[in-house]
């Protein structure tokens, strides 16, 4: 309350939150009881825009009473929420905000449990301040995501607090759209590897996961990224699927992530070229075909009853083979070098064998189209029984009555 009503329009409640805040620090003996003086008996002027003040004395704060972290961020969010009309105080409160923010990581490995949950309710009220997208969405955005985004601390914690709130608000929602933004801010390696579909069986977690995928493939500089064969599983397994809503997104995640590979500037001029005919491709209309798209309208943010009901279940393998073998051109072209290639090529070898193998009626045909498309080269004796025997297995299994 006193940093908050320092920022006031009101002068005499200015001086009121000074004389406030020296209170408590030296009834607390904080630690920054010697930079404030009593100010009751003299004639202290406090300008309104005294901002450089508010966010040191938090930073000294933060510093020396980090025990304070939760409650101090729990009684921000409460400021925040009830400065509603006053935008330039919601502005000063997220800036001294900041420095707390840094501090959660020393509550997350609690003995108890009980502040590793009291830290998920701090980022879950954030959450909720940003996906109701006031006046102050952009500086929520600035100072607050941006700092999480390098604390790697809480991206697990992170990560999950927004999915479990997009899918609780519903794909559609405005506020998972608010969420899917949030991803653009916190965008890096770290975050970017942990957006995986292995530990997700929901298809509206799934969904939301897939809308986070889009947002953040709009750019980057690394095209040695370690997660081009993730990307590359991800899209083969989950393209055509879903609503049109989905379906387009998946689409507009390929051309995204093939827009960044021409755009690296370490691509050969030839290959450049290579790729943008690839990428004129994947947007033509005769290959919108094979990504399950029909409406020439639709894009992946067109949100209308039709485009998240109109669901797709089952996919023309024959058009899943042309989209691998264009995602499979479009890597050889941008790979940096030949060891990139094959690396990128095995570790999605690896993912498309492991899914292969094991029993999932909705995703093991669309495993081995995959896995026939990359196996182009010399096919071990081993791979080749096994894919043999999960054969034989399905005509056993397999009834006249019940195709």
């Amino acid at each position: 309350m006193g940093l908050l009503n320092i920022g006031s329009d009101n002068p005499t409640l200015r001086l009121n939150a000074y004389n406030l805040l020296y209170s408590l620090c030296v009834s607390f003996r904080f630690g920054i009881s010697h930079q404030l003086i009593n100010a009751r008996a003299i004639d202290l002027c406090i300008p309104h825009n005294s901002v450089n003040f508010i966010v040191s004395t938090s930073e000294h704060l933060a510093n020396s009473e980090t025990h304070l972290t939760l409650e101090f961020l729990n009684e921000c969010i409460v400021g925040f929420n009830r400065s509603s009309t006053e935008t330039s105080r919601q502005m000063i409160t997220l800036e001294y905000m900041v420095p707390w923010l840094k501090n959660l990581v020393f509550f997350t490995y609690s003995l108890n449990g009980k502040d590793a949950s009291k830290v998920k309710d701090v980022i879950r009220s954030l959450i909720t301040i940003t996906a109701e997208k006031s006046e102050v969405y952009e500086h929520i955005q600035k100072n607050i995501w941006n700092t999480l985004k390098d604390i790697d601390e809480l991206h697990n914690l992170v990560i999950d607090s927004l999915i479990q709130f997009s899918v609780e608000s519903g794909i559609r929602s405005s506020q998972a759209e608010a969420i899917a933004d949030t991803l653009v801010i916190m965008n890096c390696n770290a975050i970017r590897g942990k957006q995986t579909l292995i530990k997700h069986q929901s298809w509206h977690e799934i969904g939301c996961l897939v809308r986070f995928m889009l947002t953040i493939s709009f750019y980057t500089e690394d095209i040695e990224t370690p997660y081009v064969a993730e990307i590359l599983h991800i899209i083969s397994l989950v393209v055509s699927t879903g609503p049109t809503f989905i379906r387009s997104s998946v689409h507009e995640l390929v051309v995204n992530f093939i827009h960044a590979l021409v755009t690296n500037k370490n691509i050969r001029p030839e290959n450049r070229k290579k790729l943008k005919y690839v990428l004129n491709d994947v947007c033509d209309g005769k290959y919108r075909v094979h990504f399950g798209l029909s409406k020439s309208y639709a894009n992946a943010f067109t949100i209308t009853e039709e485009t998240m009901t109109d669901n797709v279940e089952n996919m023309s393998l024959g058009s899943l083979e042309v989209i691998v073998r264009l995602l499979l051109d479009a890597t050889n072209y941008a790979a940096p070098t030949i060891d990139a290639a094959n690396t990128w090529h095995a570790r999605w070898m690896s993912l498309v064998t492991n899914m292969a193998f094991r029993f999932n009626p909705a995703l093991q045909p669309r495993a081995f189209v995959i896995l026939g498309c990359l196996a182009q080269d010399e096919i071990d004796d081993d791979l080749l029984f096994q894919t043999f025997i999960v054969l034989r297995n399905e005509l056993a299994r397999f009834k006249e009555t019940d195709p």
